[in-house]
């Protein structure tokens, strides 16, 4: 069975030895599929913002200048992606010390809520300018 061997695969990581180590299939699947539906919101996402963008951009729908923003927010929105992996990544290493509860770096993940605001942030501003 697929979800016996990947939760196997989970038994190995820090996480699971320190801090989950009564949990069951059902809940490791439970958490898999929360990860992994951000995940593919965030790639769905990704495809109707660029999508609409190349279109209203080649048929000139919109200015060069609000395109070349929007690409950028399309930029940070993928950068997003690469540093929720960079993040969760912390969390899966082995920590410092035997105490230590593996947690995802509180830097990284700082990292991620500020991006995302920030690209809300200027979403919004986008919005509004125009």
């Amino acid at each position: 069975d697929d979800w016996a061997r990947e939760f196997e695969k989970y038994k190995q990581s820090p996480e699971f030895k320190k801090t989950n180590l009564g949990m069951t299939v059902d809940e490791y699947k439970f958490i898999y599929w929360m990860e992994y539906g951000h995940r593919m919101w965030g790639r769905v996402l990704g495809l109707y913002f660029v999508g609409p963008l190349a279109y209203f951009a080649s048929q000139g729908y919109i200015t060069s200048a609000l395109a070349k923003r929007l690409g950028v927010f399309f930029v940070l929105g993928a950068t997003q992606g690469m540093i929720g992996w960079w993040m969760v990544k912390s969390g899966l290493e082995e920590q410092e010390f035997s105490y230590d509860c593996p947690r995802v770096s509180p830097y990284r993940l700082a990292t991620h809520l500020t991006g995302a605001f920030t690209i809300y942030t200027g979403m919004l501003w986008t919005t509004l300018s125009v």
